[in-house]
């Protein structure tokens, strides 16, 4: 009977043991993920700090508008100073 119940321990220990050694093997498999998915999320957060906020976005923004309507007016002064006939020129 000692016999019996030994082997049916040694059964039982290799069963545990096998599934032991497979969720080891998943959880290695999980560990590789796991540090990709770290990976990007490093990559994105350091993406995101590039990023302007909407606050910067609007600032800069009304920057390029404010330029581009000194630009306008510059140039729509330099248009009229053409068109209209210089003093003292002969014409």
């Amino acid at each position: 009977m000692e016999r019996k119940l030994t082997g049916r321990i040694d059964q039982v220990e290799q069963r545990l043991t096998d599934k032991i050694d497979a969720n080891s093997a998943k959880i290695d498999a999980n560990t590789v993920t796991l540090d990709k998915i770290a990976v990007q999320v490093i990559e994105n957060r350091e993406q995101l700090n590039k990023t302007l906020t909407r606050e910067e976005y609007k600032k800069d923004y009304n920057e390029l508008l404010c330029g581009q309507d000194k630009m306008m007016t510059i140039l729509t002064r330099i248009d009229q100073e053409r068109l209209l006939p210089r003093r003292g020129s002969t014409g």
